[in-house]
């Protein structure tokens, strides 16, 4: 379609996470990724959706996240960047956001809990024998400990390249009518904008489908700056924000 002219963007994933298997679709997503296209799934809009089929979608690095409602605390210290910072919310997340030990690093890594353990250690594996097969290195030379620890530092630094080339900080689909009235979250109060506003993280405002939620795209906007209960509160320049938010986050937009 894109080559014939006509007016296509993205792809939008979405559906029953109890239905299928995730893995089934992630080829063919990857195709759409290097067609330029850009790519939203629907993920972790229910407590139906396991880790495992999450972490499948999100290693397809996707432009747009719809809902994550119930993204898991692990998943989000992986593929955002910016979480987290003291003082907010986000001050409980496991040790793989906020301990010592940087999920991105070697050793963050190494850990064999961490999500992408066993992709790191295939990749570093595959490139540690490929530094030593390509070395122009003599046999006596190989046979120094030296030469093996530059194999082991290129071996990691290049896994984790390549980890970090699939990584990428997705901005999050809000829709807060439709969280609402789906009974996903129990009250503006308790929603999850509240946890990416103070992590300053990119959040376009969308309404999920303004016909059977009866809303619009200004309608959500109104929400931001209606007072609480009925909305966040929040201040004009807030709500600005907001508003570039969705602008940046088009796909019509000129992309890399």
């Amino acid at each position: 379609m894109k080559n014939r002219g006509r007016r296509v963007v993205g792809v939008d994933v979405c559906g029953d996470p109890r239905c299928g298997d995730m893995q089934s679709f992630t080829q063919h997503l990857s195709r759409a990724k290097a067609a330029g296209l850009g790519l939203t799934v629907h993920i972790a809009e229910s407590i139906d959706n396991t880790t495992e089929d999450c972490l499948a979608l999100l290693s397809r690095r996707p432009d747009r996240l719809g809902h994550a409602t119930f993204l898991s605390d692990e998943l989000k210290a992986l593929f955002f960047a910016d979480i987290s910072q003291p003082g907010t919310e986000c001050s409980s997340l496991s040790e793989c956001a906020t301990g010592t030990t940087n999920p991105r690093t070697p050793a963050g890594f190494r850990d064999p809990s961490h999500p992408l353990h066993f992709r790191f250690q295939n990749l570093k594996e595959g490139y540690f024998l490929r530094f030593v097969s390509d070395s122009a290195e003599s046999e006596e030379a190989k046979a120094q400990m030296s030469f093996w620890a530059d194999a082991e530092k290129f071996s990691e630094r290049a896994a984790i390249k390549d980890i970090e080339e699939m990584i990428k900080q997705p901005c999050v689909e809000i829709c807060l009518s439709s969280n609402l009235l789906c009974k996903n979250v129990a009250s503006l109060d308790a929603h999850h904008i509240r946890y990416y506003l103070k992590n300053d993280h990119p959040i376009p405002i969308c309404t999920d489908d303004a016909l059977p939620f009866r809303t619009s795209c200004l309608g959500e906007h109104s929400l931001l700056l209606t007072q609480p209960p009925l909305g966040l509160g929040l201040s004009r320049d807030e709500a600005a924000k907001a508003a570039r938010m969705d602008m940046d986050a088009a796909f019509s937009r000129p992309r890399d």
